[in-house]
């Protein structure tokens, strides 16, 4: 079972996001790693900020569903596209 994603945690998209959005295999965001620098709950939503994500156009850090991240320490996450 894969351990949950907290403050500190290096991660990385989820593949079942990525594929979800049609990323191509060559698309940038499937390379994207990063660490989770904070944890907002909002009711059933989970939101972390990503230190070393694509920051937004302001400038701001990235802040991404945890639902669509993986720990870069879970084996299933080293999976590259196929």
């Amino acid at each position: 079972m894969a351990k949950e994603i907290q403050v500190g945690s290096t991660v990385k998209y989820a593949k079942a996001w990525l594929r979800s959005i049609h990323a191509s295999a060559t698309d940038p965001l499937w390379f994207e790693r990063g660490k989770v620098t904070a944890i907002r709950d909002l009711g059933s939503l989970r939101i972390a900020t990503v230190e070393g994500f694509e920051p937004r156009e302001d400038g701001t850090p990235a802040v991404v569903n945890v639902k669509n991240l993986a720990r870069i320490d879970d084996l299933a996450a080293l999976n590259l596209p196929d």
